[in-house]
């Protein structure tokens, strides 16, 4: 007997299939068009982040190292953006101090109840004023107690400490260096008064730039010890007197692994280009457009200095075979402690066509977007064409489901009648 489904679905089955192969064909392709342009996208995504960090807007060339001479100094050095390779002399006169008071109470610990301790900043205006008689108990530990939970905005701190004669000392300390830090003490009402001493007086750092005696040079004064604009994008820290030799050289450890790191992002670009476009089985085998955007970025490699010099010269050089880029270190390490500025210049050259040519590939409008856009309305195009043969289909397969179910039903009347006769 027949199937009448069946049969309709077999047969609807066989005349829709090559529609469907052709179709899904065409939908695989133009993913994988779409999926190689991605990731062509991001890897020169990732080399323009290597190349400006390279030598574009991070300026990696420009990193510095910085030491110093001699080397009990017990200075220290940090250069940042804006430090200029060079040889700086200088002379320490004074480092800078805080301020440091005691107040001599006695033996015993206690403090008189009588009369108010005034602590001012001159400079600031700021004042603290303590009544004697409110402090309870009335000890040299509360007095250090209250002036350290009153004193922040005065910027004193204070404590206590015992000498070997059990006298108690009210000990004051500015809370940064530099005169502008300084304090005074009124102690004057309070009965009997303690006795004042000055263990360090506030003063600022003096620096004499381009001076090794002390004598001549220009001046720089900072309320603290480190020493932020003396030498441009250097921040120098002293402790002592005397005189102080600072070199600032490029860092060419540094500027190494940035380099490396733009080399390792060139030939991970470059397996893309090489599996996408360069290989029968990739998504976009022989395009034309992905071609010329790999050969534009290869001659960026090939630019020269004013001088004369390649990225060869310092240690760059490219397989003839693969186009894979490989790094001398020592080569590069040389050239830039023979010539950073023309290395750098060169890079910089290079970086600048690099990070115009990956904008116009990667930006909306530019080559990759249209692709992409393109190959997504090529997709809608084959989905609505999928879209029909479904509708299509569903007629063919209701006209042989109808074909099926009359020829069922002629076989099964014809079965009827050929039973009455047997």
């Amino acid at each position: 007997m027949i199937n009448p489904t069946y049969m309709a679905n077999m047969f609807t089955q066989m005349e829709r299939a090559p529609y469907d192969e052709r179709y899904q064909a065409q939908m695989a392709d133009v993913d994988a068009q779409i999926a190689a342009w991605g990731e062509i996208e991001t890897a020169l995504t990732s080399l323009q982040t290597a190349t400006k960090a390279l030598a574009g807007e991070n300026d990696g060339f420009n990193s510095t190292t910085g030491s110093i001479l001699p080397e009990n100094s017990g200075a220290s050095v940090s250069t940042g953006a804006g430090a200029i390779p060079g040889h700086h002399e200088m002379y320490v006169q004074q480092v800078a101090k805080a301020q440091q008071t005691a107040l001599n109470f006695g033996p015993g610990g206690s403090i008189p109840t009588t009369g108010t301790l005034t602590l001012t900043n001159p400079t600031s205006g700021e004042q603290l004023d303590i009544d004697m008689a409110a402090l309870n108990p009335p000890t040299v530990e509360t007095l250090a107690n209250t002036i350290n939970a009153q004193g922040d905005a005065l910027g004193v701190s204070a404590q206590v400490m015992t000498d070997t004669a059990g006298n108690y000392h009210l000990v004051m300390t500015s809370d940064k260096t530099g005169e502008d830090n300084a304090f005074t003490v009124n102690y004057s009402s309070i009965t009997p008064p303690p006795t004042e001493q000055t263990l360090s007086s506030a003063q600022n750092a003096v620096v004499l730039y381009g001076s090794t005696d002390g004598i001549n040079g220009i001046m720089y004064e900072s309320q603290d010890n480190q020493l932020e604009d003396i030498i441009p994008g250097v921040t120098l820290s002293i402790t002592q007197k005397g005189p102080l030799t600072v070199d600032i050289k490029p860092d060419t450890e540094a500027i190494t692994t940035d380099v490396q790191s733009w080399v390792d992002s060139y030939n991970a670009m470059l397996d893309v280009f090489t599996a996408q476009v360069n290989t029968p089985e990739g998504g976009l085998y022989a395009n034309g457009s992905a071609r010329g955007m790999q050969s534009a970025i290869k001659n960026t490699l090939y630019t020269t200095s004013p001088d004369g010099q390649m990225l060869a010269n310092y240690g760059i050089t490219s397989d003839p075979y693969t186009g894979k880029l490989t790094l001398d270190t020592e080569k590069l390490q040389t050239a830039l402690a023979e010539n950073p500025e023309d290395v750098a210049a060169l890079f910089k050259d290079v970086a600048t066509q690099l990070d115009e040519l990956i904008y116009g590939y990667t930006s909306t409008g530019g080559p990759i977007y249209t692709s992409q856009q393109t190959l997504e309305m090529e997709k809608s195009r084959i989905q609505a064409d999928m879209d029909a043969l479904d509708r299509r289909m569903e007629k063919v397969y209701q006209q042989y489901l109808a074909e099926f179910s009359y020829a069922a039903e002629v076989m099964s009347t014809m079965e009827a009648t050929m039973a009455m006769f047997e």
